[in-house]
């Protein structure tokens, strides 16, 4: 993939939000158009449908006092009206009887706006008297009083009965009956079978069973390289074997995991790749698995889950400074303090073991010919490998082929529930967004872009690519084995509507339909010149970006399908826990030198009591 290392996907968790756009649910007039939303939400309806035959007599009279509560929503936007302005309107109905209709604007006005302007007084009175027409006409006996008392009690029936909102229709595919959830990582690997998939896929010549495709996508998945190179096959190899402690089978000590069928006990992850240019150095390359392949607290395996214990940093660093420091070819006062550090534990078990030297000669010897296909890695690009959490990284920093100067940090992303083209569509989405910033227009851009990022083939033709990309969209995220209390995660749910979460999370799979600028969400802005170190919105040379592509300068919301699983949030991965992300038990930020900040995304800090807090982590977690 590249020349030392490139995990795959990085497509998008942070938490990113972005300025509440019109509603046609709760009751903020401070929102753009909300108040003017709910006036009608109501009446609507034909009267006798919602009161049990009361007659049209009443839909006439919720009808005319639609246009007095629209007006009044018209003003109190127009002139922000300030806490506690109550609007009354008074009048005689038929029987001689007093009603009251009373529109209290006080709950969300802006605090020291002005009054609200006393003609909002004759509005309602003028539509009350004529409501109440109606009435003296004939078509009601009861008080209008009543007759509203009684719409509104039905009215909140019918709402308590609706099903609680969700997302617009996902369009996951069908999984063709694979295993993509397990325990057993044997039965997840599908018995072996994946091994000779892609070649009985292709010899079918695409007129193969679905499920033969999504089984080629899946052996993709582990064991695809794009045609790109990696990190030397002897390096990997001997830390694998010979240093169980501190690298260990699978490189378990950086987060990942041993394949079964390899007798080497090679990662999950990392893959047989190209050789290094120029050179007969066999390598491994990275592919999907070594960051969205993941294990659950109670075991399981997921395809799909963004691998937050992947230590990516602290692996790239071991696989570049190792053989310098335990051989003694450099000193480690060339090399930055922290990265010295993360390699130490490494060097020490090597150091404890003479007899590994000889082995460890042997095995570099191949390696002379290649130093100079090896990128060069400087002290400052050293210390920034170092300061990475487990489950965020870098992707366009040295030794990568390609460095757009600028050192942005970004989390891991799940796979699950990628948007298809139904999806788009329906969402009115620009594109499939793709990417933290929204930049990749599909998933076979990505894929491309993907490969050429690697020095491998960016022209790999649709139908070799479409296996991998039909199995991707069958990944879907495993429920929460231990959810919230039903009655927390209801409330949770009608919060998530109430308070304004659907206005960036309320697309496919509760994600945004769009990129937001740094100063709506105000995260950490690092990224902003991701790609485009100028600013200018023109992007560096670069060969990832595919016909369709374009940089954004901002930040897509994430899909929060399987975020009760993931342990970072906010798209630098800053935020470990979702309390944390609500400021429950304790306040942010804490960090604010780029890019770790991780302040911004407030709406979930601010304005909620506790017990809101909990009640929609408790929604979150049940997604």
């Amino acid at each position: 993939m590249r020349t030392s290392a490139l995990p795959m996907f990085l497509l998008t968790v942070g938490c990113a939000a972005a300025p509440a756009a019109p509603l046609n649910v709760g009751t903020n007039a401070t929102e753009a158009g909300a108040a003017r939303g709910d006036a009608g939400a109501v009446h609507n309806q034909p009267a006798d449908a919602k009161s049990g035959g009361v007659g049209d007599a009443v839909a006439e009279v919720a009808q005319a006092l639609v246009p007095s509560l629209n007006r009044v929503a018209d003003v109190t936007d127009g002139a922000e009206s300030a806490a506690g302005a109550d609007v009354v309107a008074t009048d005689a109905t038929a029987n001689n009887a007093t009603d009251v209709a009373v529109m209290d604007t006080k709950a969300d006005a802006p605090s020291g706006a002005p009054a609200a302007d006393a003609k909002l007084v004759d509005i309602a009175a003028a539509d009350v008297a004529k409501a109440d027409g109606l009435a003296n006409a004939g078509a009601v006996d009861a008080p209008l009083a009543d007759v509203v008392a009684a719409d509104n009690t039905i009215a909140a029936a019918d709402q308590d009965a609706q099903p609680a909102w969700q997302p617009p229709a996902s369009g996951d595919l069908n999984d063709g009956g694979l295993t993509n959830v397990s325990k057993d990582l044997g039965a997840l690997l599908e018995g072996g079978k994946l091994a000779k998939a892609c070649a009985q896929w292709h010899a079918t010549q695409g007129k193969g069973t679905q499920q033969q495709k999504l089984l080629c996508g899946k052996a993709m998945f582990f064991y695809e390289s794009f045609g790109t190179y990696g990190v030397p096959q002897a390096m990997v190899d001997f830390m694998v074997q010979d240093l169980p402690k501190s690298v260990g089978p699978g490189m378990a000590a950086f987060g990942m995991f041993a394949d079964p069928s390899s007798a080497k006990k090679t990662p999950l992850g990392l893959a047989p790749g190209a050789n290094l240019p120029n050179t007969t150095v066999a390598t491994y390359t990275f592919t999907c698995a070594s960051c969205h392949f993941g294990k659950l607290n109670d075991g399981r395996y997921v395809v799909g889950l963004a691998n937050h214990d992947y230590d990516y940093g602290r692996q790239i660093l071991a696989l570049n400074l190792f053989a310098k420091l335990a051989t003694g070819l450099e000193s480690p006062a060339k090399h930055a303090p922290k990265a010295v550090a993360a390699v130490q534990p490494l060097v020490d078990e090597y150091k404890s073991k003479p007899e590994l030297m000889l082995k460890f000669g042997m095995a570099m010897l191949q390696l002379v010919g290649a130093l100079g296909s090896i990128p060069p890695f400087s002290v400052a690009n050293e210390a920034a490998y170092a300061s990475w959490k487990p489950g965020t990284q870098d992707f366009l920093m040295a030794p990568v082929v390609i460095d757009d100067s600028v050192h942005t940090v970004s989390k891991i992303i799940s796979l699950f529930s990628l948007p298809t083209a139904a999806d788009i569509q329906g969402s009115q989405m620009k594109h499939a967004l793709l990417g933290w910033t929204g930049v990749s227009a599909s998933l076979p851009n990505f894929l491309r872009g993907f490969a050429a990022l690697g020095a491998g083939d960016a022209g790999w033709p649709q139908e070799k690519l479409e296996p991998l990309a039909a199995y991707l969209q069958t990944l879907k995220a495993p429920p929460n084995p231990q959810p919230a209390a039903a009655g927390q995660v209801a409330q949770g749910g009608k919060l998530f509507v109430t308070k304004g979460c659907t206005n960036c999370h309320g697309g496919p799979a509760f994600s945004g339909t769009k990129a937001y600028s740094y100063v709506e969400i105000g995260s950490d802005a690092a990224m902003a010149a991701w790609l485009d170190p100028d600013l200018d919105g023109v992007p560096m040379a670069n060969p990832i970006l595919m016909p369709g592509d374009d940089i954004t300068n901002g930040i897509k919301s994430p899909r929060l399908r399987g975020v009760w699983a993931a342990k970072r949030l906010l798209h630098n991965g800053s935020v470990n826990s979702l309390e944390q992300l609500f400021c429950l038990g304790s306040a942010r930020p804490t960090v604010v030198a780029q890019p770790f900040g991780d302040g911004g995304h407030m709406m979930t800090c601010q304005g909620l009591t506790d017990p809101e807090k909990t009640q929609l982590i408790a929604y979150l977690r049940s997604l």
